[in-house]
């Protein structure tokens, strides 16, 4: 009878010592319940973007061609002499701009660049030049234009020699200069006034065979 009150001894002595500190032993008839951990949502700081947006870009545009495609015979000197200026539609103008200038040249000319229209003191505010422009040196709401290479004001259309596709820029600058730009300029003394003052630049292209 001590040999067995003395295993019970031992065995509860034995049992308290496995027992960590601060648990408690479970009763009989308890169901233990296993631990569940939740883990916290990670927390994402919501730092502050990057600025990545920037001015409207310049443009300009015709609905007469697309771009590097071909212009319509109606522009070119093969419809009556000179032919008609094409619409031009324009956007995006610096809001620092004072006025802006446009030059139509042909860099594929035989004989160099050939400028077929110069026009200038155009207000910045305008957003569209008209089809079928009068070639008079002033034109009202317009600008002033000058002298093409024809030796004329106003716009004279595509004229490449017989079988050659030559390029026709139309080429848009947006100037901190005044309207008050002298008559009578031809393409190489407006770019000589505009030499420094150039806020922006655009440009539309067709070609003419």
């Amino acid at each position: 009878m001590k040999k067995i009150f003395f295993y019970i001894l031992t065995f509860i002595i034995l049992l308290t010592a496995c027992t960590p500190a601060g648990t408690t032993t479970p009763t009989v008839g308890t169901v233990l319940q296993p631990t569940m951990t939740v883990e916290s949502p990670s927390v994402k700081t919501n730092e502050p973007m990057e600025e990545t947006g920037t001015a409207e870009e310049m443009t300009i545009s015709s609905p007469a061609f697309e771009y590097g495609q071909k212009v319509d015979i109606k522009y070119t000197c093969d419809n009556g002499d000179v032919g008609v200026s094409p619409e031009l539609n324009i956007s995006g103008v610096p809001a620092a701009a004072r006025s802006l200038a446009l030059i139509v040249e042909d860099p594929d000319a035989p004989i160099g660049v050939f400028y077929h229209w110069v026009l200038y003191n155009i207000p910045p505010a305008l957003n569209n030049l008209p089809e079928s422009m009068i070639t008079d040196p002033h034109v009202p709401g317009i600008g002033v234009q000058g002298m093409s290479s024809f030796n004329t004001t106003g716009y004279g259309g595509p004229c490449p020699p017989f079988g050659m596709s030559h390029r026709y820029f139309f080429r848009l600058y947006a100037l901190d200069l005044d309207l008050t730009l002298p008559p009578d300029l031809d393409a190489a003394a407006l770019l000589e006034k505009m030499d420094g003052h150039v806020l922006a630049q655009a440009e539309w292209m067709g070609k003419y065979k």
